[in-house]
């Protein structure tokens, strides 16, 4: 019997363990009745992280409809790609932010699943970032710290793929 772990979805063969979960590789198979590693050092300011990007997609939309107010809501409504652009914005925000619900609440149950979602939290992010490279002015990218949101984010992905968070969340 091969195929891929059920649980990290590494390539197993014949000889490999079978789990509660199905065939299992070896090492998830040692960690399969392990607790989950404390919380804590990076993985928490990777949570307050979170927070701070649903904070700053809610208050990005606020800002935009309080642009709209000052304007006049009649001058700001004649401007059809401002309205597409807003609407587009808002919507985007949206669904990051009912994203990130979802993930803080797998993060805070330590749940397997969890690594994967972070994983396409940051790759977002990185997605985002490099449509910003390659649209704002060199002045604002420098201003905006998107150079820099473009390495972090890169360097996330590599962690949330290491050893010490796969212990830490190890809940089906």
């Amino acid at each position: 019997m091969s195929g891929t772990c059920a649980r990290c979805g590494r390539f197993v063969c014949g000889r490999c363990p079978m789990g509660a979960d199905g065939v299992t590789c070896d090492s998830c198979f040692a960690r399969q009745d392990l607790a989950p590693r404390a919380l804590g050092g990076w993985l928490w300011l990777a949570f307050i992280g979170l927070i701070g990007t649903a904070v700053q997609c809610i208050v990005q939309t606020f800002l935009n409809f309080v642009e709209a107010l000052k304007a006049g809501i009649h001058v700001a409504l004649e401007d059809e790609a401002w309205v597409r652009s807003v609407a587009a914005s808002s919507a985007i925000n949206a669904v990051f932010v009912a994203f990130i619900g979802v993930v803080m609440v797998h993060f805070l149950m330590r749940k397997r699943r969890t690594i994967n979602l972070m994983t396409a939290f940051y790759v977002c992010s990185f997605i985002f970032n490099l449509y910003d490279v390659f649209t704002l002015e060199a002045a604002d990218r420098v201003k905006s710290g998107t150079w820099v949101r473009f390495f972090v984010s890169i360097l996330w992905v590599r962690y949330f793929r290491s050893r010490r968070v796969a212990e830490s969340f190890t809940r089906g």
